[in-house]
Formats: C-alpha cells, sequence, structure tokens
C-alpha cells in the first residue's frame, strides 16, 4: 500500500449539477427511477412523484443516499436520459483515475462507513448526499491495481458461487435421498424378512 494515495472522491467522481421541479418541462416524459435495489438493479416507478428530481444519463453513477453501504447503488446504462427523486444522487467519474467498479466496492466497504463515521455528523445514519461523499480522503491505489483488485474479487466471488452451487446440489441429493428412505420404509423394504414371515399383514402404502 505504499504507493496509495490520499485523495479527495471530488477528484475523480463528480456530481451532476441541477434540480428540477417534478413538473418542469425540461423533464417531462421522463421515466423516474423508483429504487436501486442492492444488486444495484433499477427499478422505474409506475407513479408519479412531487418531490424534486434529479437528472441521470447514460453512463452516471447513481447512488441511494439512504442505503448506499448495503449496495443500492449502480451505472443506469440504458439510452435516454431518466430522473431520480433528490434522495439519490447522479455522477460522472474520471476513468483515468478511478474503476468505477472498485468504487462501487469500496462503497459498500467497512472502510467507508469508518469514514462516514468519523468525517459525518451522525454517521451512517445520515442521509448521503454528494456534499458527504466529495470531500471525503480515501487511500486510492493506481488504476491498475485497482483493476488487479478487482480481478481477485471476481475469481472469489466465482469460486464462492460455485461452491454454493454444489452445496445446494448436494442438499437436494440429501433431500432425495431421505425421501426414497421414507418411501422404502413405508413399503416395508426394510423389513423383507418380517414381511416374508408375515404374508397376511398389508405394508403401511396400503393401508393408507
Amino acid at each position: 500500500m505504499s504507493d496509495w494515495k490520499k485523495t479527495k472522491i471530488g477528484d475523480f467522481l463528480f456530481e451532476r449539477k441541477g434540480k428540477y421541479k417534478p413538473n418542469d418541462k425540461l423533464i417531462a416524459g421522463l421515466q423516474r427511477i423508483e429504487k436501486i435495489d442492492f444488486s444495484g438493479n433499477f427499478h422505474i416507478a409506475s407513479k408519479p412523484s412531487k418531490t424534486n428530481m434529479i437528472l441521470i444519463k447514460k453512463g452516471d453513477l447513481v447512488i441511494s443516499g439512504i442505503n448506499v453501504a448495503k449496495g443500492a447503488m449502480g451505472i443506469y446504462s440504458e439510452e435516454g436520459d431518466v430522473v431520480a427523486t433528490i434522495h439519490y444522487s447522479s455522477y460522472t467519474f474520471d476513468k483515468t483515475k478511478i474503476n468505477v467498479g472498485y468504487f462501487k466496492r469500496f462503497l459498500k466497504s467497512a472502510e467507508f462507513i469508518r469514514l462516514i463515521e468519523e468525517q459525518i455528523k451522525g454517521g451512517i445514519k445520515t442521509e448521503i448526499k454528494p456534499k458527504h461523499v466529495l470531500p471525503l480522503e480515501i487511500l486510492l491505489p493506481s488504476l491498475d491495481e485497482q483493476e488487479l483488485i478487482i480481478k481477485h474479487f471476481e475469481s472469489v466471488e466465482t469460486e464462492d458461487l460455485l461452491l454454493n452451487n454444489e452445496i445446494s446440489n448436494q442438499q437436494n441429493l440429501l433431500k432425495k435421498l431421505r425421501q426414497q428412505i421414507l418411501q422404502d420404509a413405508i413399503e416395508g423394504k426394510f423389513t423383507k424378512d418380517w414381511r416374508e414371515q408375515n404374508p397376511d399383514v398389508e405394508p403401511a402404502s396400503e393401508l393408507l
């Protein structure tokens, strides 16, 4: 970490300026983002809002001010502009300084929460706005190292996914085995000798 530099987030992340009344003609007809889930997926609203709006363009990093540390953020990748309420914030970023995938992971890290708790009154319970995020100073690795870190995370996540799939598969096989054992027991297959000695007694499956 010797070559990691203390850097203000505002040196590579830039708020998209502009606030709009919900009935402003400049945003008339634009769809509104209602929610960003913790996987970074955008959900479009079906009802209007009376809250002031921000504008979001393709490629912007959009952050929820309420649930950012839980992962409520994402890169808006659809064609055409959209809006969101002022409980969200939208940013462009300098790709020569930051790998946005790395930064998104940082925003979900314990280090980000620690910085918020240290530098912002109210800590993570505060609705996080650009005025809170942009002045924060973080230790930032080089772009090459950011990309290596991302590749490492992705490798670990792939292994974790494969392991979870294997565990799930084994659990399904175990469940089927238990069901088969129960079925065999009901049909009297585990008491063959007893059945041969008592041919006039029906198995439980017949009685049921």
